[in-house]
Formats: structure tokens, sequence, C-alpha cells
């Protein structure tokens, strides 16, 4: 093993399957340990959850039926309703807070947990990338290599062919049949042998479209010229392909108290009950 912080030396050439990844040893030990505690703590709160989620979805019921029922007829039943809606703001509140209580010191040692083992995961997927790279360029190279060598066994092929028709020709004027009959047949028989370049075992390759916005004004111009014509059939309107930053215009509508003006966006307020 290789001594702590100290990068393995590898000569070029040489092969690396043998370098160890990670210690195995007390490590592996440790981690064994952890995953045990993990899950008993995991099946310790899905047994508490259990118990308290058929209570819970009870009483959210329960005040969903008494929102939906409620009818406002008078002054006194608008004020009792306003008032039990204040009771569920009160209950909702503690009921998050008690939620918070529960959860949040999960969510911290979740944090904790990821922090911890995002190191050795990123460097193995960016390792597997870098060491994926060098392995195509390889097998471009010696693909490249049989190519050329085919193209040059192919013309070497191609030259005895023509050769032995050359022979057979005049074998063939000479009166020798049977001999210009078998350089025809050897001059068919002529075929350029194929090189199959090696390839990684244990890995492929995979091709996948990506799309990459280049010219975004380009992109608004043509959507607007076929927002002018009828789209022919099967054609999707390039508008499917547009997102819109809803929260930052929001922002820049409260910012601005809807002063604002932007062509195509309309601004308004929506009121909400309070308190």
């Amino acid at each position: 093993m290789t001594p702590e912080n100290e990068t393995p030396e590898v000569v070029e050439g040489e092969l690396v399957s043998d370098i160890a990844l990670i210690d195995q040893g007390e490590l592996g030990i440790m981690i064994d340990r952890f995953k045990g505690e993990a899950e008993g703590m995991a099946t310790a709160v899905a047994t508490l959850l259990e118990g308290v989620g058929e209570q819970i979805i009870d009483a959210a019921a329960n005040v969903q039926y008494a929102a939906d029922v409620i009818a406002i007829t008078n002054e006194a039943t608008m004020n009792d309703a306003a008032s039990y809606r204040k009771k569920m703001g009160t209950l909702g509140k503690e009921m998050e807070t008690l939620r918070k209580a529960c959860s949040d010191p999960f969510e911290t040692h979740k944090k904790e947990i990821i922090a911890v083992f995002k190191p050795l995961v990123t460097a193995c997927d960016e390792g597997r990338r870098v060491v994926g790279k060098k392995v195509m360029a390889f097998e471009d190279k010696v693909a490249e290599e049989a190519r050329l060598r085919e193209a040059k066994l192919a013309e070497q092929a191609e030259k005895q062919r023509i050769r032995d028709e050359v022979k057979a020709d005049k074998l063939e004027e000479a009166g020798k049949e049977h001999q210009a009959d078998a350089f025809r047949t050897k001059a068919a028989a002529t075929v350029a042998p194929t090189i199959a370049p090696p390839k990684a075992q244990g890995m492929h390759r995979r091709k996948t479209w990506v799309a990459k916005v280049v010219d975004p004004a380009a992109f608004i111009a043509a959507a607007h010229g076929q927002l002018q014509r009828e789209l022919g059939p099967g054609e999707v309107s390039l508008l499917t392909y547009l997102n819109f930053d809803m929260a930052a215009l929001k922002k820049l509508a409260t910012s601005s108290d809807g002063a604002v003006q932007i062509p195509g966006i309309k601004f308004s307020q929506e009121e909400s009950a309070v308190g």
C-alpha cells in the first residue's frame, strides 16, 4: 500500500491494475460498522414514522374536511371561520417545527456523510472519465493504424492481382490455357486481409446527443418567424423549448412595484389572506 498522501509512481507502459485504490483493512471495517449502525437507525426511524404517520394522515384529512365544509353566511360564521383558519396556521407551524426538530439532525448528518464520501466518489467519477478518454484515444490510435495497414495490404493485394492477371493474359496468348486459368483463379482469390484492432475489455462506447444554445437571438428570431405561419405536420413549436424564469420576473415586479413593462409579460397583483 502506498504511504499516506504519497502518489504511487507508475512507469509508462506499466500495468496499473495492481495499484490498491482503497485500504480494505481498517477502512473496510469502519465502513461495515457504519453501515450496520445506519441501517439500525433507519429501521428505528421507519418504525416511529409508521406509528405517527397514520395519525398525521387522519388529522390532515380532518383539517381538509373542515376547510371544505365551512360555510360563511353571516358575520358570526365569518369570524368563526377566520378563527378556525388561525388555528390551522398555528397547528401547521407547530407541525413544521416538530418536523424540523425530527429531520434537521438527519439532514445535518446527511450533509456531513455526503461531504465525507464525496471526495472519493468524485475522484472515482473523474478518474473513470480521464481513464476512459485515454482508453478511447488509444483505441482510436490503433484503429487508425489498422486502417492504414489494411489500406496498404489492399494496395499490395491489388498489385498482386494485376500481376497475376497480366501473367494469365501472356500465358493465354502463348497458348498455355491451363497455366493461364491457374493464374486467373489465383487473381480472383486475391483478397486483402482485414485487421481487427483491439478493444478494451469491460468498456464500450456510447454516443449521446447534447444541445447547447450558441445563438439565443437566432433561436428567438426563428420562434418569432414560426409564429407568423401555421405549423406543418409533426412540427413542434419552438416556444416549447423556452423556459421563463418566473421567480426572477416576480422579483422584478416586486422591486419595481409593478412599474416595469416587458412585451409579452403581464404583471399583476394577487390577493391572499394573511394573519
